[in-house]
């Protein structure tokens, strides 16, 4: 089954390149809703073409787009994700962050509750 290559980045080490897939680009999507992740990956290709002495190995590309697209995320998004922005909370690690991101799920869950509740008693009256 062939891979479908979105970008090429180059890399320091024995393995000179690193391909980043669509499939890897997905996944990420679901991460990091409020990220345009290819524009991202871009401008992370961008850097890493620019700054060769700071390259990374092919091994660590992933880790170090993850951490682009988190921090990206943090600061409020980048695009993408229908114009709704993570929050502007920088988590201690990726546990955290998602702790975080079902106590707000929970928050609005009840906040819906409410407004169904009320619409509820609205209709009745």
């Amino acid at each position: 089954m062939p891979v479908d290559v979105l970008l090429t980045f180059p890399c320091n080490g024995k393995t000179n390149r690193w391909n980043l897939t669509r499939e890897q680009v997905a996944a990420w999507s679901t991460m990091f809703p409020g990220v345009d992740i290819e524009q991202q990956c871009r401008s992370a290709w961008a850097w890493v073409d620019a700054s060769p002495t700071r390259r990374k190995t092919a091994r660590g590309m992933k880790r170090f787009l993850s951490g682009w697209l988190a921090r990206t995320n943090d600061r409020g998004g980048g695009g993408g994700g229908g114009g709704q922005l993570a929050p502007r909370v920088k988590p201690t690690n990726q546990t955290e962050r998602i702790r975080q991101l079902r106590i707000e799920a929970e928050e609005e869950q009840a906040k819906l509750r409410l407004v169904e509740g009320q619409s509820d008693q609205t209709r009745s009256a």
